[in-house]
């Protein structure tokens, strides 16, 4: 119910309105009848009334002066004014004030209640606005951080949208990563000397957080240039660092071997980092993230220990096994693709899945010959229509988390095919340009 104040100097006046009021169809009550500003005031703060409807001239301070104090007050309440000159300028001053209606006496009953009525429906809006709008920051304020992460782990595998979409988002959460460059390091606690039963994987991963953020002040890295967010539910974090060209792999080196200190001294635990290749534009933010994690899964062919280049690792360092399936099958899949033929596709997924399995080769090997032939795909769909890209949710981490030969290939499988289904709309969209040309 809504809570109305009457001020009015002219008792017989004040009493006429509480009369002609349909106060229990507006549902609204009075709380009070003051005879001049200075109780006004006092029953306002009393009260807090919805609406006042109050005189202009009185003593002890007019309704002018009285609405001027109450907008102060920071509060919905809404006022009509009342009146019996007809001077325009007493309506002016009104206005100035934030009244709601400007009425003359004698106010007849229609008048009033109309008046009335839409007071309320002002009244009401605001607080409902006011009230959504409070709601919606204190929810916002509360789940930024988990707003924030997940928009980062949807942006490292390719889902968070368009070009433009990802620079709105990037604004809206005070990101400037992409300004100079990004590189993407991925640190993994070590699983042998930390067996999954003896560690809780999720506290690890807030201990490897707050390691990587003090290391990123160590080195004077601005906490906008620069993102850290777990990675997957086994204890990984990413980090994501704006770094230029100049030094970029001594810094990005620097930086890892301070992690790997910290984390091994600090939280009694070590750790493996992926340091990933550098990238020039945002958008390819997920090749950078992927290749951070191919280092890590191909570290047993890289020169380094616990900190492993993707630029370092030495491929022709890998056996017979690994390179003969992916010389036989790579140029071949990427074939298939760009040629949508899906039934090919899925020949040669199952002819790899019977070779794997007669080769005895590890997961891995597997995991790095799936993930770069779908990226070699995307690399090569890019150039054909970068915008085409943007849209893909290849979701380059799975194949990480797959613990079987079988469901890594699945994956590679079932992202070939988005790329088939992507390619086959950009050929009807161009048929259908030419057949418009030829008309």
């Amino acid at each position: 119910m809504l809570k109305v104040l009457i001020v009015d100097d002219e008792r017989l006046d004040a009493s006429l309105l509480a009369a002609i009021g349909d106060w229990q169809a507006l549902n609204m009550q009075i709380i009070g009848i003051a005879a001049d500003g200075k109780s006004a005031k006092k029953l306002y703060s009393d009260h807090k009334p919805d609406i006042v409807i109050t005189d202009i001239v009185m003593p002890c301070g007019n309704g002018t002066e009285l609405a001027e104090w109450i907008s102060r007050q920071d509060t919905f309440s809404k006022i009509i004014f009342l009146s019996g000159h007809r001077d325009f300028s007493f309506a002016q001053s009104g206005i100035k004030s934030g009244v709601e209606r400007y009425l003359l006496k004698p106010v007849e009953r229609l008048e009033l209640n109309k008046a009335l009525a839409d007071a309320a429906k002002a009244c009401i809006a605001e607080k409902k606005q006011r009230f959504e709008q409070d709601i919606f920051k204190h929810a916002l304020k509360e789940n930024m951080p988990r707003l924030r992460e997940d928009f980062l782990r949807r942006w490292a595998n390719g889902g968070a949208g368009s070009e433009e979409e990802i620079k709105e988002q990037l604004d809206f959460y005070g990101i400037r990563l992409g300004q100079s460059g990004i590189v993407a390091l991925l640190l993994r606690p070590d699983r042998k000397k930390n067996p999954w039963a003896e560690l809780d994987w999720r506290l690890s991963q807030l201990k490897l957080q707050s390691v990587a953020a003090d290391a990123m002040k160590t080195f004077s890295i601005v906490q906008n240039d620069s993102c850290v967010f777990p990675n997957g539910l086994a204890g990984e974090v990413m980090l994501l660092l704006g770094i230029s060209d100049k030094d970029w792999h001594e810094r990005a080196g620097a930086l890892s071997a301070e992690i790997c200190s910290m984390t091994k001294n600090l939280c009694g635990f070590e750790i493996y980092i992926g340091v990933g290749k550098r990238i020039e534009n945002f958008v390819m933010l997920p090749e950078a993230c992927s290749s951070a994690e191919i280092a890590l899964s191909s570290r047993y062919f890289a020169e380094s220990g616990r900190i492993v280049f993707f630029e370092d690792i030495a491929f022709d360092r890998m056996d017979s096994d690994i390179t003969f399936f992916s010389a036989l099958y790579k140029d071949n899949f990427i074939s298939a693709t760009f040629e949508v033929d899906i039934h090919e596709l899925d020949r040669l997924c199952n002819k790899l899945l019977d070779e794997l399995s007669r080769k005895n080769v590890s997961l891995d090997r597997v995991r790095l010959f799936c993930v770069e032939t779908t990226g070699s795909a995307c690399e090569n769909l890019r150039r054909i229509n970068e915008i085409a890209v943007t849209g893909l949710d290849l979701r380059y981490y799975e194949p990480f988390s797959q613990e079987t030969v079988a469901g890594v290939v699945t994956w590679m499988r079932e992202s070939l095919f988005k790329i088939c289904i992507v390619l086959k709309k950009l050929t009807l969209k161009r048929s259908h340009s030419i057949a418009e040309a030829v008309e």
